[in-house]
């Protein structure tokens, strides 16, 4: 079983008119509005009483379209981390340690999300996250090489 909850749209991923090439962050932003729409046309949205509560519980924080990633970003991540509530969302079973040989130090990160039963199918990452300049300029032949040298 799958478990999808719904949560609040998100008014800021929207899509933005333009007049020249769509470039990879506009693609993305209108993938992520798509996505968007989908979440509250099959989910919907929080009740209103079970939004006021939720909102309320972390001080109504109140955010502007200007707002960039250095301001949102870690007003969000104070605001989780120094309540109660947050605790849920950095829940260390959420999380494990992954093996990275680009850099040589294990990485924590968030686990996948789904589960099959009786290991039909695995959901892992084969290939680590790698710093700038770790691998050489070019697709491997085998896509579950960890370092590209030549």
């Amino acid at each position: 079983m799958v478990d999808v909850r719904p949560f609040h749209h998100n008014p800021c991923l929207s899509i933005k008119p333009t007049n020249h090439v769509i470039s990879a962050s506009q693609n993305i932003q209108v993938a992520l509005n798509y996505y968007s729409q989908w979440l509250v046309n099959t989910c919907s949205t929080y009740p209103p009483k079970i939004w006021d509560e939720l909102w309320g519980a972390y001080d109504r924080p109140v955010l502007r379209h200007t707002d960039n990633m250095g301001i949102t970003l870690f007003l969000l991540l104070k605001k989780l981390t120094e309540n109660p509530l947050g605790a849920r969302i950095f829940n260390p079973d959420f999380f494990e340690l992954r093996e990275n040989k680009a850099i040589g130090v294990p990485i924590r990160t968030v686990k996948p999300i789904l589960g099959f039963p009786e290991g039909v199918v695995e959901l892992g990452y084969n290939v680590g996250s790698r710093g700038n300049g770790v691998d050489e300029a070019r697709w491997p032949e085998d896509l579950l090489t960890e370092i590209i040298k030549t």
